[in-house]
């Protein structure tokens, strides 16, 4: 999941100098440096919502016919 940041002072991502000021994307929110990055339209730390698990899925193993 790629989100997008800006540079809040010189830093190094993806092999680049990225300068004070600069808009780019990084991979995903693992990546992000509260040192000298500042997210935006996502919240650092936030957790993605999972999707739900089906109620009625069966747990263990399956039953076979000839029991």
């Amino acid at each position: 999941m790629k989100v997008q940041v800006k540079s809040g002072r010189v830093g190094y991502y993806g092999l680049k100098r990225r300068k004070e000021g600069e808009v780019f994307d990084i991979e995903s929110d693992r990546e992000f440096s509260s040192k000298w990055m500042e997210p935006i339209g996502w919240e650092p730390g936030a957790k993605e919502k999972a999707a739900p698990k089906p109620a009625d899925a069966p747990k263990g193993k399956p039953k076979s016919d000839k029991e």
